[in-house]
């Protein structure tokens, strides 16, 4: 039997967590009408107010976890607009607007309504990783969308609700994705990832799994 060629190395993402890095238990209270950490330090917020979930830095050590994302990595590539794959500063292109890489669900009003804007929770990311992750990422298999964006604007954070029961502190279940700042549910919300508003939005390029490719 022939042995098989290898295929190429698989990508990546900057901010993929790696299965060495784990979320520490947490012991959440609820005072002054907001969650709070019982061990809680200045650190745990940022200037907002909003409690930010804790996590551990292990990045290369062991496996990649693809469709699990470091939230610390997240928030500094977010911060900075580094490239969410290579985790290096993005740039603009010649014509002043900046390439993003989402999934499907954040671009479906941009192709269906000709929306100008959308939120999302993924950094940009630089051209030659554009072409590197669309052929090699894993997490990308389920679809994928390409905007082109001429600036971004805060918006809010994704992040686990929890509420105030006579049981105590307990999570209302799942994660929600895109809250604004100004919501008031931010404060029952363990925060993991950075959202920001995308302007001046247009989907260039997109990949389904059920329709292929048109890019």
């Amino acid at each position: 039997m022939t042995p098989r060629e290898p295929g190429p190395p698989l990508v990546v993402p900057h901010m993929t967590a790696w299965d060495h890095e784990q979320a520490p238990q947490l012991e959440l209270r609820w005072r002054r009408g907001r969650l709070c950490l019982a061990d809680e330090t200045p650190a745990d917020r940022d200037d907002r107010g909003i409690l930010w979930a804790r996590h551990t830095d292990a990045q290369g050590v062991g496996r990649p976890v693809f469709g699990r994302v470091h939230g610390g990595r997240q928030r500094r590539a977010m911060a900075a607009l580094d490239c969410q794959v290579c985790g290096r500063g993005a740039r603009p292109a010649a014509d002043g607007r900046w390439t993003w890489l989402v999934d499907l669900a954040e671009a479906a009003d941009i192709g269906r309504y000709r929306a100008p804007s959308t939120t999302t929770s993924y950094p940009p990311i630089c051209r030659p990783c554009l072409e590197l992750a669309t052929d090699r990422c894993p997490a990308l298999r389920n679809g994928f969308a390409v905007l082109k964006v001429r600036r971004t604007s805060p918006y809010g954070v994704r992040g686990i609700p929890f509420a105030r029961t006579w049981r105590g502190v307990r999570p209302l279940g799942g994660t929600t994705h895109h809250i604004s700042y100004d919501d008031p549910r931010i404060k029952g919300l363990l925060a993991t990832q950075t959202v920001v508003r995308l302007e001046g939005v247009a989907l260039v390029g997109w990949n389904s799994v059920d329709r292929g490719a048109d890019r």
